[in-house]
């Protein structure tokens, strides 16, 4: 009878632990830097439609794969500085690896 017992508590940790290792993403999400980029600002026209960036280096902080999948652009008046226009984004697709630790 223990025996029976012994094999349903270890049947029953067996699972609890296969389905708690299941359920929970080991994997942390990816913390990326934009740590350069090219031009850092330009004088655009009200008409304007494309804006052309030569370079953007990111530094993946945490060793972990990511994927930029957009960028969003915001122009601000020269006099003021404030924004006067905003949201417009465009997909990237970029693909970053996280290296190895070490």
């Amino acid at each position: 009878m223990r025996k029976m017992i012994l094999l349903f508590l270890i049947a029953v940790l067996f699972s609890v632990l296969y389905t708690a290792c299941d359920t929970i993403d080991l994997t942390p999400a990816p913390e990326v830097e934009v740590s350069w980029f090219d031009p850092v600002g330009w004088h655009v026209q009200d008409t304007t439609t494309i804006a052309f960036i030569n370079q953007i280096d990111f530094h993946v902080m945490n060793y972990v794969d990511a994927i930029v999948r957009e960028m969003a652009i915001d122009f601000r008046s020269i006099n003021s500085g404030d924004i006067v226009a905003s949201n417009y984004t465009t997909g990237l697709g970029i693909q970053l690896s996280g290296g190895t630790e070490g």
